[in-house]
């Protein structure tokens, strides 16, 4: 992870200017055990760029995966059932 987060971020900032850091400074997994869970993650990555006051709403932020056209991964079929 902090070979992909330290790449990322080089090149954001050399590419688009950025002067702020890209990523929290620690990293931590989590592991998901059940659909709530699922659920509960989702809604939390979902709502960060309104947290952080990049938007108002979640379906504003572009690259948001509440967005109608954007397009995600289904959820894992084991998820589904232990639901």
């Amino acid at each position: 992870m902090q070979f992909v987060k330290g790449r990322f971020s080089f090149e954001a900032k050399r590419q688009l200017g950025w002067k702020l850091e890209v990523w929290q400074q620690s990293y931590y997994e989590v592991q998901i055990l059940d659909l709530r869970q699922f659920r509960t993650r989702v809604n939390y990555i979902e709502m960060n760029p309104v947290k952080a006051g990049r938007c108002e709403a979640v379906d504003e932020f572009p690259w948001s995966s509440a967005r109608r056209e954007s397009e995600v991964d289904s959820i894992p079929e084991w998820l589904l059932l232990r639901g």
